[in-house]
């Protein structure tokens, strides 16, 4: 007896009603399913907003820097084991804050009181100073490494091994860099974490704090919050409208990345108390960014 096709109408009903996040994956995994999975709106119970994370329903999306190096060490490995360093990492291993203020077309900024802003400024203050340091100390150290490759070749065109005031005092200057890169790691890393030989963009997913899977890709010139923008274009993408029951945001000072386009039709706020700002106002914000229908 062959079987009986599930009707097209049929169909849009089961995806009205289905877990979004198993829609989510049906979509991705059948192509002929995805024209109908965008027509049909989609039903979200809670929806909420962190750094570089978003739960719908019972399932949590996260991003984090994993950090591959050939000798771990263990606040690294802790650290990848439940989703990476939630930042990004600068050319000398540290936290790079230089993209935090960036806003592309689609995004929701929220914004922190002046009294979180002046604490994460005092905070940040400290990450600058040391990029400024790095940046003098390497430019140092390239120019001396530039001395002593002129010094090699200079002895092997004159076939000379005897060592001139010259030679001395770019060696002395080398071991005055080197005893500086070393007082500036123990200001700046006093756990002596090393530089990652390689970074890549983590994607933790986790449903009821039990089912975990992970997923990393080399990050190239991509940052965190591009991975993120990638996922809930993918997830929220061509959509006509998405229904949300409970819309939280946990936290200020976090842009949440979403495509352009994208409707909310949202029954309930609920605010971080610390945000200050009340919930007529979040509406107008959102109204403002057409995200509110």
């Amino acid at each position: 007896m062959a079987e009986k096709q599930m009707s097209y109408d049929s169909l849009k009903i089961l995806l009205a009603y289905m877990d979004p996040n198993i829609r989510f994956l049906l979509s991705m995994r059948a192509p002929s399913l995805r024209k109908t999975d965008q027509i049909v709106p989609l039903h979200i119970h809670h929806l909420s907003f962190d750094h570089l994370r978003m739960t719908i329903n019972n399932t949590e999306y996260k991003f984090g820097t994993y950090q591959y190096s050939e000798v771990v060490h263990p606040q690294v490995l802790e650290a990848n084991q439940t989703g990476g360093v939630p930042y990004d990492l600068d050319q000398y291993g540290f936290e790079d804050i230089s993209f935090y203020n960036d806003v592309t077309p689609g995004d929701v900024q929220i914004p922190w009181t002046d009294l979180q802003n002046m604490r994460l400024h005092l905070r940040d203050i400290p990450i600058m100073n040391r990029k400024m340091e790095f940046a003098d100390l390497m430019t140092v150290k390239i120019w001396n490494l530039m001395m002593r490759k002129a010094q090699d070749e200079r002895k092997k065109q004159t076939n000379s091994t005897d060592e001139t005031e010259k030679d001395r005092e770019i060696e002395a200057k080398r071991r005055e860099i080197e005893q500086e890169f070393i007082a500036l790691k123990a200001r700046h890393n006093p756990e002596n974490i090393p530089k990652p030989t390689e970074t890549f963009i983590q994607l933790t997913t986790s449903r009821l704090e039990q089912e975990i899977t992970m997923e990393r890709f080399k990050n190239g010139k991509m940052k965190l919050h591009d991975a993120q923008k990638y996922l809930t274009s993918k997830l929220f993408g061509s959509r006509s409208l998405v229904y949300v029951k409970n819309f939280e945001i946990t936290r200020g000072r976090i842009n949440i990345r979403l495509p352009m386009g994208l409707k909310f039709k949202i029954e309930n706020f609920q605010i971080d108390p610390e945000l200050e700002i009340s919930e007529e106002k979040l509406k107008e914000v959102m109204q403002e960014s057409g995200h509110l229908e």
